[in-house]
C-alpha cells in the first residue's frame, strides 16, 4: 500500500481492521510541514487515527477507498486506524481483589488475548453495580496494559470493582464480573487467614499476634456481592473453621472478624476460593457382588432427571431402580434385587445404567447366591 504526498510517493504499511501503520520516510527527515497523506483503505468507512498513540482524529475514506489525512509525518511515525463502528471487546476475565494492607486494595485480572484491546480501565466506587445500589462507579482509573491496580488511603467500608478493556479508539468493554473487598484502617492483628478447598468444605485458618484481647469471632462470606454471616460466637482460643455450607463452581470471598473486649470488630483482610464444579459420575456399587440387594451411589453435576436402569448381558431390560428428579451432588438409590415383575433375579453379570438430559453412564455389577 502507498501513501502519495505533494513531494512525491512514500511507503506505509496498513494492517486493517486493526491496525498498526509504520510510517517509513525513506530518509530520515525532522517533522516537516503539514501534508496530504492517501491510505488505501475500506471505502466509505469512518476511522479513528491515532497518531503516535495521541488524541485521535476522526476521518471517513471516500467512494473509491482512500482515506486523505492532513497531518505532519517524521521518520518513526507510527499510526493506529481502527473503524469507528468497530465492535467493543470482551470485558476481562479472572478478576478478583482483595487487600494486602491496611486501606488498600488490589484488583487483578486475566490480560485479553484480544489484538484490539490497547489498555484496561478499573472502576470502584462504596456503591454496588451489579446489586443495583448505583447506575455508575463513584471513580475510574486508566492503567494502560497492566493486569493489576492498587489504590491506597481508602477510607474503612467496603469497595466494589470492576474492569474494562479498552481499545486504541476508545471503544470500551462491558463491566467485568464485580468484586468486593473491604476495606480497614486500623492496624490489623490477625497476622494470618487462609482459606482453601478441602474435602466437601473450605476450611479456614488464621493466627493471632495481639496483645489485645480477643472474646471470640466470626466468619463473613461473601457470594457475588452479598455477604452475609455464617459463624457466630467462635470460641477466642480457636483458629480453624470449616465452612461445609459451599456450593460447588462458585467463587467465595472469606473474612475473619476478631470480636474485642470493647464490642469493636477488628476484620482480617478478604481470602478467595473457587469451589470445583461437579462432573456427572456413576461409582461402583456397593457391596459387589451382591445378595439380596446393593446401593448404587453417583453425583449429579446439575438438578434434574434422572434415570437409573439394570439389564442383562444380552441387553435386555431387567429393572428400572429410579426415575425423577434429583438435586445436584452425590445421591444414592437402592436396588432389591428384583426385575420389573418383582421376581428375585439369578445369579450372574448385570449392567446398570445412569441417564441424565445430557449423558449415560454404565457399569456392571455381580448378583451372587
Amino acid at each position: 500500500m502507498h501513501y502519495a504526498a505533494d513531494c512525491g510517493r512514500r511507503e506505509v504499511s496498513v494492517i486493517y481492521p486493526f491496525l498498526v501503520a509504520s510510517l517509513a520516510m525513506g530518509t530520515a527527515q525532522t517533522a516537516n510541514a503539514s501534508k496530504v497523506y492517501v491510505f488505501s483503505t475500506a471505502p466509505n468507512t469512518t476511522f479513528q487515527v491515532r497518531k503516535n498513540n495521541l488524541a485521535p482524529m476522526t476521518v471517513t475514506s471516500t467512494a473509491l477507498g482512500s482515506l486523505h489525512l492532513q497531518t505532519t509525518a517524521s521518520v518513526g511515525d507510527r499510526f493506529d486506524l481502527v473503524p469507528a463502528a468497530s465492535q467493543p471487546p470482551a470485558p476481562p476475565l479472572g478478576v478478583t481483589a482483595g487487600s494486602e494492607a491496611p486501606s488498600c486494595a488490589t484488583v487483578r485480572w486475566s490480560a485479553s488475548g484480544d489484538p484490539a484491546v490497547a489498555g484496561y480501565v478499573v472502576y470502584f466506587g462504596t456503591a454496588s453495580v451489579a446489586g443495583g445500589q448505583t447506575q455508575a462507579y463513584a471513580q475510574s482509573f486508566h492503567v494502560g496494559r497492566v493486569t493489576q491496580h492498587t489504590l491506597c488511603t481508602l477510607p474503612s467500608g467496603i469497595y466494589y470493582f470492576a474492569v474494562r478493556a479498552r481499545t486504541a479508539s476508545g471503544a470500551l468493554s462491558p463491566y467485568s464480573s464485580e468484586r468486593s473487598v473491604p476495606i480497614q484502617t486500623t492496624s490489623a492483628f490477625i497476622a494470618a487467614f487462609d482459606a482453601m478447598v478441602a474435602g466437601d468444605g473450605v476450611r479456614l485458618s488464621w493466627r493471632i499476634v495481639s496483645n489485645e484481647t480477643v472474646l471470640g469471632f466470626r466468619l463473613y462470606r461473601t457470594d457475588g456481592a452479598v455477604e452475609s454471616l455464617i459463624a457466630d460466637g467462635i470460641d477466642a482460643g480457636a483458629s480453624s473453621f470449616v465452612d461445609a455450607t459451599i456450593l460447588p463452581g462458585r467463587s467465595y470471598g472469606y473474612v475473619l472478624a476478631a470480636m474485642l473486649e470493647d464490642g469493636a470488630e477488628t476484620r482480617s483482610f478478604v481470602r478467595t476460593v473457587d469451589t470445583p464444579a461437579l462432573a456427572l459420575a456413576l461409582e461402583q456399587n456397593r457391596p459387589n457382588p451382591f445378595n439380596p440387594s446393593t446401593q448404587i451411589p453417583f453425583t449429579l453435576e446439575q438438578t434434574g432427571r434422572v434415570v437409573v436402569r439394570v439389564f442383562d448381558v444380552a441387553g435386555s431390560h431387567v429393572a428400572t431402580v429410579f426415575d425423577g428428579q434429583l438435586a445436584e451432588g452425590r445421591q444414592t438409590v437402592d436396588w432389591d434385587g428384583r426385575d420389573v415383575r418383582g421376581h428375585k433375579v439369578a445369579s450372574g453379570v448385570y449392567l446398570y445404567t445412569l441417564s441424565t438430559e445430557r449423558r449415560t453412564l454404565s457399569k456392571k455389577m455381580v448378583m451372587l447366591k
